[in-house]
């Protein structure tokens, strides 16, 4: 068997691009969450001569429904897309379908706007983050960490809402925060470690590794300001504390991660 590893780098595919005369397709369900939903669906594509190219499926709870999207090639299947489309319809798992032909490329974010939890959102490119941070420090000068922090507290109070769109009003602290490492790591932001940490309070410290605010070290103005801010709006809402954060070390000034303190402000 082969050593090659799997890269562990989550992927946003763009585009899949056929070739003249292929038959492209978009297919969108709404599915029960049971066992063999996913298996049943592919086993039929596949007997149906249908070339999945892209896939994504979103369950919000067990037992529910969810959301499947295919993004598939139809060349060599024998049926047209009524044709597909009237056969999911009468599967018993399936509530609901809609298949849609597309002409030249499959974009595998047609679905617009991206909306995450509630909230629309843009997936942005680190280089224009750092570019932008970068920008308010040698416009703003010494004013900058107070504008960065106040845009950093604004990013918390979206997490915040988001937590609360997928929980309703979460009582305790440590879930809160654990969601909110969670919700750090799938957006790509950092890795977040909470150290010798009282969840109670807010009180500790916490580790941040590969901040995409801490990759601009080659750039002027020092401290990472944005998570600052993100971090204190998101321990004081876990909490119901007004918490205090301050960066101790930062990678941007070499040190291997950041490392922030926060206590409660009594």
């Amino acid at each position: 068997m082969s050593e090659r590893k799997v890269p562990r780098e989550r992927d946003l595919p763009i585009l899949y691009f056929g070739e003249k005369g292929d038959r492209l397709a978009e297919i969108r369900l709404i599915a029960k969450d049971k066992p063999g939903v996913f298996a049943m669906l592919t086993s039929f594509l596949m007997e149906a001569g249908v070339d999945i190219k892209n896939t994504y499926a979103v369950v919000r709870k067990k037992g529910t429904v969810g959301k499947i999207v295919l993004f598939a090639d139809l060349t060599k299947s024998r049926l047209t897309i009524e044709e597909l489309r009237e056969k999911l319809e009468k599967m018993d798992f399936i509530a609901a379908v809609e298949v849609n032909a597309a002409q030249d490329s499959i974009v595998a974010s047609t679905e617009f706007p991206i909306v995450v939890e509630g909230i629309r959102s843009l997936v942005i490119p680190t280089s224009v983050l750092v570019r932008f941070i970068n920008d308010v420090h040698v416009t703003l000068e010494e004013n900058a960490p107070a504008v960065l922090m106040m845009i950093g507290q604004a990013f918390g109070r979206s997490v915040c809402d988001m937590i609360r769109h997928l929980l309703g009003e979460v009582k305790d602290p440590m879930l809160f925060l654990t969601i909110f490492k969670n919700i750090a790591l799938a957006f790509g932001w950092f890795k977040i470690e909470y150290e010798d940490f009282d969840f109670s309070r807010g009180e500790g410290n916490i580790i941040v590794r590969d901040s995409f605010e801490a990759q601009r070290k080659a750039l002027t103005g020092k401290g990472c300001h944005l998570t600052k801010g993100m971090l204190t709006t998101v321990l004081s809402e876990a909490t119901g504390y007004d918490v205090e954060v301050e960066e101790l070390e930062c990678a941007i000034e070499g040190s291997p991660y950041c490392l922030f303190a926060c206590k409660p402000f009594l």
